[in-house]
């Protein structure tokens, strides 16, 4: 399978990783439960287009 994550060094700090769409849910665990091991939080994660964003915290409301 391929790696889905998409590397961006001009991301803002606080964008952990984004994933393209589609990805099988076990992957999808697997990644999230690194995540949370290495940050030792879960991580927000939201659909941006067809990619997921994960992200260190849940963006502010509007």
């Amino acid at each position: 399978m391929k790696n889905n994550r998409i590397y961006d060094p001009g991301a803002p700090d606080e964008i952990i990783t984004e994933i393209n769409l589609p990805i099988p849910v076990m992957e999808l665990l697997k990644i999230l439960r690194e995540i949370e091991e290495t940050h030792g939080e879960l991580p927000w994660v939201e659909q941006v287009g067809s990619v997921l964003r994960i992200t260190k915290h849940t963006p502010p409301t509007p």
